[in-house]
């Protein structure tokens, strides 16, 4: 049981660290490629990059901490929330990267980026707020809203995956060229 746990922390440090540096490495790809961008423009992709990569850190860093030290129901929240918020925008990164040419088109990565940010957002914000300190619902007459969200988000990614506009790379070109 120690073995899977602890491969399950590694899992959950390396996604949060992938999404992390990829957000970085493809948000200055854009900066750097942007012939048109001041240098105005460019603080403040730099003051994002910075306010970003805190914000995705501490989710992952508070997740891998609770989990590794204490086994604590919330550190799966914050480091699924990290994870899921680093490939989010990763992901659109790397659209916004193929759009000006600078990566090679991927049309999965397309797919991913129209559906993984919102759930992770308003997903670990619901998570968040319903679990959070104890990782337990207050009573459990909170569970119907937690399986309402539940549904809520699950029913939104399905729409989003399955909508016909982002099936292939050829229509997501047109869509935003």
């Amino acid at each position: 049981m120690r073995g899977i746990r602890r491969g399950l922390i590694l899992a959950l440090a390396t996604a949060d660290l992938l999404g992390v540096g990829a957000t970085y490495v493809l948000t200055a790809m854009v900066g750097v490629e942007d012939e048109a961008s001041t240098a105005l423009e460019m603080v403040g992709v730099l003051v994002l990059l910075i306010t970003l990569g805190v914000g995705l850190a501490s989710f992952a860093i508070v997740g891998v901490l609770l989990v590794w030290r204490r086994e604590h129901p919330m550190g799966w929240v914050f480091g699924a929330v990290g994870a899921g918020l680093g490939f989010g925008f990763a992901t659109s990164q790397y659209v916004s990267a193929e759009q000006m040419g600078v990566v090679p088109p991927v049309a999965a990565v397309a797919w991913v980026s129209n559906w993984l940010l919102v759930p992770a957002l308003a997903g670990g914000l619901v998570a968040l707020l319903l679990l959070f300190p104890t990782g337990h619902l207050p009573t459990p007459r909170w569970r119907v809203i937690g399986w309402l969200a539940a549904a809520d988000l699950a029913a939104w990614m399905l729409v989003q995956m399955f909508h016909p506009r982002l099936r292939t790379q050829e229509t997501f070109r047109t869509r935003f060229r």
